[in-house]
C-alpha cells in the first residue's frame, strides 16, 4: 500500500514538473500577482489620510485646528476644511477626502440648550481605516463637548457668573482627547501591503494547484490509465493517497516559494514560521476537501476547471484574498468565518502582526473543521470514482 502510494504520487510530480501551465500556476502566477497588488494598493507613504470637516462655527473651528491639527494628529492626518454636509459627501465621493467629519452649524445653540451632541461622519468604502478614524476624533470630540456643556450647567446651578463660563467651557475642552495617534502607529502596520496580499494570493491560487488531482483522475479514467493500474494489485485508496500526496506536496512547494519569493523581493512579514507551516498544512487539507468535491461532481477536465474557478473565486472574495473583507455589504462581511480562505488569512495577520504559534488555535481549528466536512463528504465519492 505505501510502496504503491509513492510510486503513484512520485509518477504525478514528473507529469505536473513537465507542466508548464502547471507550473505557471503554482509558482509565478501567485508571485507576480502578489507583486502587482502589493505595489498598487500598498504604497510607501504609510497611513496619511484627509479629513475633511464641514462647517463654519466655533466649535467646527476648534474640531479641525486643536484637535486634528494639534501635536497628536497633524503628522499623520491632513486637514481639508468645506462648508457643509454636502460638500463633505462631495469631497468624499470625488477622492478629495478619505472620510469626513459634519459639525452642525447650530451646534452652539444646542450646546447651550443642553441638547445632545452629535456629529456625522461620511466614510469611504475603500478607506475603511480612515473612516474609523474619523469616527474615533469625533466621538472623542463630541464627548469633550458633552463635558464641557455639563461643566457648565452644574457651574450655573452652583452660582456661577456668565462671565465664568467661557473659563470653564474652555478648560473641560482642554482635557486631552480619549484618542492619541503618534504619527508612525498606523504606519508600522500600512507600510508593507506584501505581508498581507502575498499569504492572500497563496490561499487563493493553491486551489488551482489542489485542482491539477482531479483533473489527472477523470483524465486518466477516461484514457483508460485507471484500468491499466486496477490490472495490477494496487488498492483503490493508493491510488487516491498517491494523487493527493502529490498535489499537497506541489500546493506545498508553491506556497513556501512564495512565502521566501515575497519575504526576500518585497521584504513580506508572514510571521512565526511554525505558525505559517501549520496553516499551510491546514489549508491545503481543507482545500483538497473542496477539490475533492469537484472531482465528484464533475465528469470533464472542463467542468473541474470551471467549478474550480468559481469556487476559488467565490471564496477568495468572501475570505479577503482581493482585499478586507470589511468593505464588503452585510451580510456578506460576516461569511469569511465560513470560508477556510478567511481563517487561513485571520491567522496570517496575526502571524504577522506578531501572534505567537498558540495564539492562532482558533483560526487553525477552523480550517481543520473544514478540512473535515469537505473530506467526509468527498472521499466516499471519489472511491467509488476511482474503482474498479
Amino acid at each position: 500500500m505505501l510502496r504503491a502510494t509513492l510510486v503513484i504520487a512520485a509518477r504525478n510530480l514528473r507529469a505536473r514538473s513537465r507542466d508548464r501551465s502547471a507550473l505557471l500556476v503554482a509558482f509565478v502566477a501567485p508571485l507576480v500577482l502578489a507583486g502587482i497588488l502589493s505595489t498598487a494598493l500598498g504604497g510607501s507613504g504609510g497611513f496619511e489620510p484627509t479629513v475633511a470637516v464641514a462647517g463654519d462655527s466655533e466649535q467646527a473651528g476648534q474640531l479641525a485646528e486643536e484637535v486634528l491639527g494639534g501635536p497628536d494628529l497633524s503628522a499623520v492626518v491632513t486637514v481639508l476644511r468645506v462648508a457643509d454636509a454636502r460638500a463633505a459627501r462631495t469631497a468624499v465621493a470625488e477622492e478629495e477626502a478619505n472620510a469626513a467629519i459634519v459639525v452642525p452649524d447650530d451646534l452652539g445653540e444646542r450646546l447651550r440648550a443642553g441638547d445632545a451632541v452629535r456629529l456625522d461622519v461620511v466614510r469611504a468604502a475603500d478607506s475603511p481605516l480612515a473612516g474609523d478614524l474619523a469616527e474615533g476624533v469625533a466621538s472623542s470630540f463630541a464627548a469633550r463637548l458633552s463635558v464641557a456643556q455639563s461643566s457648565v450647567a452644574l457651574a450655573l446651578e452652583e452660582g456661577a457668573s456668565v462671565a465664568q463660563l467661557p473659563q470653564i467651557a474652555g478648560a473641560a475642552l482642554g482635557q486631552p482627547p480619549a484618542m492619541e495617534l503618534a504619527a508612525g502607529d498606523v504606519e508600522v502596520v500600512q507600510a508593507n501591503a506584501a505581508s498581507y496580499f502575498g499569504p492572500a494570493m497563496g490561499v487563493f491560487f493553491v486551489f488551482f494547484v489542489v485542482a491539477l488531482g482531479p483533473a489527472t483522475l477523470l483524465r486518466e479514467r477516461r484514457e483508460g490509465t485507471l484500468a491499466r493500474i486496477h490490472a495490477a494489485p494496487v488498492p483503490t485508496l493508493a491510488v487516491l493517497a498517491g494523487t493527493a500526496l502529490a498535489v499537497g506536496a506541489m500546493a506545498m512547494a508553491s506556497l513556501v516559494t512564495l512565502w521566501a519569493a515575497t519575504t526576500l523581493l518585497f521584504d513580506a512579514n508572514w510571521g512565526h514560521p511554525l505558525g505559517v507551516v501549520a496553516i499551510f498544512v491546514v489549508l491545503v487539507l481543507a482545500v483538497s476537501g473542496v477539490a475533492g468535491l469537484i472531482a465528484t461532481a464533475a465528469r470533464t477536465d472542463e467542468q473541474v476547471d470551471g467549478l474550480t474557478s468559481i469556487a476559488a473565486f467565490v471564496l477568495a472574495l468572501l475570505g479577503g484574498s482581493f482585499g478586507d473583507v470589511g468593505g464588503l455589504p452585510p451580510p456578506w462581511d460576516g461569511l469569511a468565518q465560513f470560508t477556510p480562505n478567511g481563517w487561513a488569512l485571520r491567522g496570517f495577520v496575526d502571524l504577522s502582526a506578531g501572534a505567537a504559534p498558540g495564539d492562532i488555535l482558533l483560526p487553525l481549528v477552523a480550517i481543520l473543521a473544514f478540512a473535515a466536512l469537505t473530506l467526509g463528504i468527498a472521499a466516499p465519492r471519489a472511491s467509488r470514482l476511482v474503482g474498479r
